[in-house]
């Protein structure tokens, strides 16, 4: 393995040069650490500065915590293998963001070099960065266990992915995805991370035929901190940390050991600390909600701001007051669709703010307080405008989005151009009236002929339900719509991997003979051609969505692509795997739906 690490210095060092850039100031290349006749692999990021040994070291490090932790459990020193995805250290481990990708195409050919040569059958990976990393790289199988061990995935790695695959085999290991060390650090005795880290270790135990030494409390009773450096230790190391070209802002990590703290002003969360959907309420706040909690979220915003006490990377880091305002905004603000990350805010800040309007914050717009701030800005100014009788019950947006909606009758349509929506009905949208319609339809049951009819006009988006603008059905509860629930595992146009925009379709049962109406309809090839196909998250093979449209030869086939080898799946299956695995991070559910099975082009039986 020495060997292999000679050569892929000289590749990573020509793969800088080729890139006409330089590393990070003082860093060096970090070797893998044990054997690799290991029975389990510990596959974690990338390494710190945190260390007694700058210059040169192997990966298994006693001087750094979060090292030390992992070889506090289910390792032997010399024997079990323990390397990082990417191998130069870096002050912010953000190699995968911001290194050029011939270096980490240099990085990442050495870690899979790693991984085909072990033996090891099973390989834990720390940190979602990692574990999203390699589910997107990677040609893999997900299976949730269940019982006791339900909230833990066995990765199943498929063989095709290494050059040394052997055809006979389908699988060639099995991966455990487990919570990066750092977020240990800050968990308590007996929480549900600790929890389940510990059964992900006896899982890791089980599957190693109990070859595996396991401490299987080690996480929940904070039996780490007898193999972790002393606080005087890491502040040392904390110290020499800040002569590696950083500044004091960049230094927020918290220091514990026994109730003994060392803090900076703001601690410095990974992104193990969960999707951030996890901290909205199940219903959005309503408009007046939303203007009693706003004024005081924008002063404690712009307090944290004035103060400059560190920026925020986890709604766990907010406020009081900014968390309660944030906590009913899902559907209001980011309704786009999930929110794992800044990014996903920052989505929502374009959409909705004029950006152009803020160039002397440009340093700043990168920043989530930043973002938030322009956000409820924007919000108190919008809500000043609006006003109605039944605000309590009913929010509205500020992104600028139009619904078309039409009357009754369909002649009449028109864009409500700020729309309203209940809050106690996903996808509720509000109704408004009109009197501009003429059709004999709309106004043969009125009755007063003198003057025009007063219809309600619904949304001509079937994502959207329609909903009277009265306290009693503003008030009705009603479950989300399977349409709401399959929308959040379609992927935007052009991302991941390319996929035909334009499918044709036709009946299972009629194929050539196949009858369709209405504006996709192709009747002399009688197909129905989807000239707006929607594809799945995925990343090697996205299903197609088929469409609800039905054969009207055979009285309701289902429309199936033509192309045999287009994957696809309706609407209600795909509704039923978001109940089933929505908990999941968006990497687990984009690589499960890669090894979905498609749905059946045969026929049904029925009865006629």
């Amino acid at each position: 393995m020495r060997s292999d690490f000679e050569i892929f210095t000289e590749k990573e060092h020509q793969a800088w040069k080729i890139s006409r850039r330089t590393p990070e100031r003082l860093t060096c290349l970090v070797p893998p650490s044990g054997s690799l006749d290991s029975i389990i692999a510990h596959h974690l990021h990338q390494p710190s500065f945190t260390t007694d040994t700058l210059n040169g070291g192997d990966t298994a490090d006693y001087s750094n915590g979060c090292i030390a932790m992992v070889m506090g459990n289910a390792f032997r020193q010399g024997e079990s293998l323990l390397f990082d995805h990417l191998h130069r250290r870096s002050a912010k481990s953000e190699g995968l963001e911001q290194y050029p990708q011939a270096v980490i195409s240099a990085h990442e050919e050495f870690t899979r070099q790693i991984m085909a040569s072990s033996a090891a059958k099973v390989e834990v990976i720390y940190g979602r960065i990692v574990q999203r990393r390699i589910l997107q790289t990677m040609s893999c199988d997900i299976l949730p266990l269940w019982g006791r061990f339900s909230e833990i995935l066995l990765v199943l790695v498929h063989e095709s992915n290494f050059n040394n695959a052997e055809k006979a085999f389908l699988y060639r290991k099995v991966m455990l995805f487990a919570t990066h060390p750092q977020r240990m650090f800050y968990e308590p005795k007996g929480s549900s991370v600790a929890v389940r880290q510990d059964l992900t270790f006896e899982a890791a135990s089980y599957i190693t035929d109990l070859k595996v030494s396991v401490d299987i409390e080690y996480y929940q009773s904070k039996r780490w901190y007898s193999k972790v450096p002393t606080v005087y230790q890491r502040a040392q190391m904390k110290a020499n940390d800040l002569t590696q070209g950083l500044s004091l802002q960049d230094v927020e990590t918290i220091f514990e050991d026994h109730g003994t703290e060392i803090k900076a002003a703001v601690k410095k969360l990974t992104p193990e600390d969960g999707e951030w959907h996890s901290y909205f309420d199940d219903y959005p706040h309503s408009n007046n909600v939303t203007r009693k909690l706003i004024p005081t979220a924008i002063e404690a915003t712009a307090l944290a701001i004035e103060s400059d006490c560190g920026v925020w990377q986890n709604p766990s880091q907010f406020p009081p007051a900014v968390l309660e305002w944030f906590k009913g905004q899902k559907d209001v603000l980011f309704h786009y669709g999930p929110v794992s990350s800044m990014r996903d805010i920052e989505f929502a800040f374009k959409e909705s703010v004029d950006v152009k309007g803020f160039k002397k914050q440009e340093e700043d717009s990168c920043q989530l307080r930043y973002m938030l701030q322009q956000l409820m800005l924007k919000q108190q100014s919008h809500l000043i405008l609006q006003a109605s009788a039944n605000d309590d019950l009913l929010f509205n947006r500020i992104d600028g989005s139009k619904i078309e909606t039409v009357c009754p009758c369909g002649t009449f349509r028109e864009f409500d151009k700020n729309p309203r929506f209940a809050c106690a009905r996903a996808g509720g949208y509000v109704m408004r009236h009109t009197r501009r319609c003429k059709s004999l339809h709309c106004t043969e049951k009125n009755p007063n002929r003198n003057s025009p009819p007063q219809v309600h006009l619904k949304p001509l988006s079937s994502d959207l339900e329609g909903v009277s603008d009265t306290k009693s059905s503003l008030r009705a509860e009603k479950g989300r719509t399977r349409i709401q629930l399959h929308r959040a595992l379609l992927r935007q146009n052009g991302a991941g991997p390319p996929r035909p925009t334009m499918v044709k379709l036709w009946c299972c049962r009629c194929k050539e003979e196949t009858k369709i109406s209405g504006k996709h309809a192709d009747r002399e090839a009688k197909l129905y051609i989807d000239q707006d196909a929607q594809w799945t998250y995925g990343n090697f093979r996205p299903l197609c969505l088929a469409r609800e449209s039905r054969c009207h030869n055979c009285a309701g086939g289902r429309l199936v692509p033509v192309d045999p080898d287009i994957p696809f799946i309706d609407h209600r299956a795909l509704a039923k795997f978001q109940v089933d695995f929505g908990k999941y991070d968006m990497a687990i559910k984009a690589a499960m739906l890669d090894s979905w099975p498609s749905q059946s082009v045969k026929a049904r039986a029925y009865k006629r």
